[in-house]
């Protein structure tokens, strides 16, 4: 009996296990090979492989002495390509290597070898651990690899492949006009230029995601006009600190970095669901009130908007310190706020920029729900999620219910909101 219960998991149908192998890294899910006959060769089945080697130690022996760690990771690549010879990916090979130095031989096997028949998502990560996100400037560098040239007349991957992230890993734009299948696209840790950006808009014009994260030497973002989907721009350093595009069908836009950029944004009202605006990285505040304001506007008609503490004590310094004139469209408003004593002055701020906000989303603090229903006369509906950690005794559960029901005695200023407790 005992037995049958430590092995329930491998009733399940197949096809599930295939899903749960596949979301592992592919050494993790290479190990299940010891767990029964069944398991043996079901690791050689997925689809998915993410083959990862990250925070290597003793980096500085590289180029003398090779570390072990990366010898066995080397080593490992060269069995799995033995294995995996008779079966061919289909859906996703994700490569990270940091750093990548005495790695090129190894690596160049196993892309080759992974998009033989083609993959429908490649990642290659080079990106080495030690850089932060919230420093780009100071990681400025040459890319560590260049994709490989050969890939770019691979037919296979013309046809198949629909997702590519490249970290740290430079490309040639205009030699992915033959990747009629490719829709979203990743570049991070570069250093790109915006012809090349405009390059690759232009000859794959079928792309609907871009994102951009920690890139660098990008003049400005001045595109005239984009048919994605979902753009986003994350901690990249922007000469002119200027965005400007036209996007007829712009539904997702994201934008983080350390200054709120002049822009000249146009979208299509009614059709641009979510903006995500995020100024967390910035260290020091400025008087940027009036910038802050003109950005918010060209996202008027957006129907999910989401800010971040910096924006909430910002907003209000402008020459409009108490609403938006004309109002923004927002129906929903997500805050992620710090409890700064500065950020209640933009809550009011946005509050009476929204008419039409029937949504308001934040952090669980009880002080931030307390003022959204004292002060929010057109909130219709309040969630609060009370928090269940595993580890939490039903004692502490109980008590942070207390608490957040006390929320229920404060006078509401809507008379139809709703305040539901979970």
């Amino acid at each position: 009996m005992a037995e049958k219960e430590t092995d329930q998991i491998s009733s399940l149908p197949e096809e599930l296990l295939l899903n749960i192998l596949s979301s592992l890294p592919f050494k993790e899910a290479a190990k299940t090979c010891i767990l029964s006959k069944k398991w043996f060769k079901m690791w050689q089945s997925t689809n998915t492989v993410k083959n990862n080697q990250l925070e290597c130690k003793k980096v500085e022996a590289y180029g003398a002495v090779e570390v072990p760690q990366r010898k066995s990771f080397k080593n490992f690549i060269k069995i799995w390509i033995t294995l995996y010879k008779n079966h061919h990916l289909h859906d996703k090979f994700t490569l990270k290597v940091s750093p990548p130095s005495n790695c090129g031989d190894i690596v160049g096997a196993s892309v080759d070898f992974a998009v033989e028949d083609g993959v429908k998502d490649l990642e290659l990560d080079f990106a080495e651990a030690q850089w932060e996100d919230e420093h780009p400037e100071e990681n400025i560098h040459d890319a560590s690899v260049e994709f490989p040239r050969h890939l770019y007349e691979n037919k296979k991957l013309h046809q198949m492949l629909e997702s590519l992230k490249l970290h740290s890993c430079s490309f040639a734009p205009a030699n992915f006009a033959k990747f009629v299948a490719l829709k979203d696209v990743t570049l991070a840790w570069i250093p790109l230029q915006l012809e090349s950006i405009r390059t690759l808009l232009s000859t794959c014009e079928w792309i609907e995601s871009l994102s951009l994260k920690n890139c660098w030497d990008i003049e400005s973002f001045d595109v005239k006009k984009l048919e994605l989907k979902k753009l986003v721009i994350d901690r990249c350093i922007i000469g002119t600190d200027y965005i400007g595009f036209e996007a007829p069908n712009l539904k997702v836009f994201k934008y983080c970095g350390s200054v709120p950029p002049v822009s000249e944004v146009k979208v299509e009202a009614g059709t641009m669901e979510e903006a995500d605006l995020d100024l967390s990285p910035m260290d020091e505040f400025f008087e940027c009130g009036n910038e802050l304001q003109n950005f918010l506007q060209d996202f008027f008609a957006v129907n999910v908007l989401t800010v971040c503490s910096v924006i909430l004590q910002v907003i209000p310094s402008g020459d409009e310190p108490v609403r938006l004139p004309g109002g923004l469209r927002v129906r929903h408003l997500k805050m992620k706020i710090q409890m700064h004593p500065q950020e209640f002055c933009g809550f009011l701020w946005f509050l009476n920029s929204c008419p039409r906000l029937t949504k308001v989303a934040t952090s669980d603090q009880l002080y931030a729900c307390s003022y959204f229903i004292s002060a929010a006369s057109i909130l219709t509906k309040l969630s609060i999620n009370v928090l269940k950690n595993k580890n939490d005794d039903p004692n502490t559960v109980e008590m942070r219910r207390i608490l957040a029901s006390q929320l229920l005695r404060i006078p509401k200023a809507s008379r139809v909101l709703a305040i539901i407790i979970r």
